[in-house]
């Protein structure tokens, strides 16, 4: 168990209380496990970073098909309700399952509300959100690794409402956006997005195909289809966004000396930099300095240092 849950952490000490029924600690018929446990106002680190102030009870059986063997294969791990603050950000996650503890699955529930700028505590050298909401309500099934066989299959949504942000490593502003990330198992759906700058306005739909799996996989392997429309797009705006050296900024970006939350943000700047992208435009009218076009269609394949028209 000790092996299988290092991955695991709780900082503060809780209360525990086992029960051991039958069996032998030494033969093949080992004995039933029931173990349960309150923790509150703890420090839990999971896989993706630290839950704080993370308040639940949980269980642990190793009977679950009470005809088969007391084994890891048939154990179980669950937490109850859990309340907690991922750097700042409120969470409930709930249906929280460790299962079978030879090859684990994780399955859960998770679900938040919360003013869009506490995404900065997490992605701040990548976006730096200055207003707008954020609602979150996904439920997760696969490994607790990045490597582990089982997969990653996420279902359900993230939606950011009226949020003006600016995309740091181009020092980019968006004045409102509207998000809807729609995720279906391993497929990244993004729905109705709709973005506006000073001078234009975009609407998004698209797909990332394989999305999660190979997010934790290979991210340079993921590849995103979306379909875009601009009523009226000034394309002085966004040359800076295309441009392969504009790491520089005006802007100083946050730093935070929390392992996880850098892993998260680098993963997401090296899926932006390293990923390809088809798009499929339609533009009603387009400015360029003293060059101007209407009825504008047009494919593009953008890759790292590369863009095809």
């Amino acid at each position: 168990l000790q092996q299988k849950l290092q991955p695991f952490d709780l900082r503060k000490n809780f209360a525990l209380k086992v029960t051991v029924i039958g069996g032998h600690l030494n033969g093949p018929d080992d004995p039933v496990v029931h173990a349960t446990w309150q923790a509150k106002d703890n420090d839990f680190t999971v896989p993706f970073g630290v839950l704080q102030q993370a308040t639940f009870t949980g269980s642990f059986y190793n009977n679950m098909n009470p005809g088969m063997p007391h084994k890891d294969p048939n154990s179980q791990l669950a937490l109850d309700t859990l309340t907690a603050s991922f750097y700042g950000i409120p969470v409930k996650m709930w249906d929280v399952r460790l299962l079978n503890l030879s090859y684990p699955a994780l399955d859960f529930r998770l679900r938040s509300d919360f003013p869009v700028n506490l995404l900065n505590n997490i992605f701040n050298n990548t976006f730096d959100f200055t207003s707008g909401q954020a609602s979150i309500d996904l439920a997760y099934h696969g490994g607790i690794n990045a490597a582990d066989t089982i997969g990653h299959n996420l279902t359900g949504k993230i939606h950011i409402s009226n949020a003006a942000f600016t995309y740091v490593p181009a020092d980019f502003d968006f004045k409102k956006g509207n998000v809807e990330l729609i995720f279906d198992k391993n497929n990244l759906i993004l729905n109705n997005t709709t973005l506006s700058t000073q001078k234009s306005d975009i609407t998004l739909n698209g797909t990332a195909a394989n999305f999660m799996n190979l997010y934790f996989t290979d991210p340079a392997k993921i590849t995103f289809d979306w379909d875009i429309h601009s009523n009226r797009l000034v394309f002085d705006e966004f040359t800076g966004l295309l441009s392969s050296s504009s790491g520089s900024t005006k802007k100083t970006a946050r730093t935070n000396n929390n392992r996880s939350l850098q892993n998260i943000n680098d993963k997401l700047q090296y899926v932006m930099n390293n990923s390809t992208a088809h798009l499929h435009l339609h533009v009603v009218d387009m400015l360029y300095r003293t060059f101007s076009a209407q009825s504008l269609e047009a494919n593009a394949d953008l890759a790292p240092g590369k863009i095809v028209l």
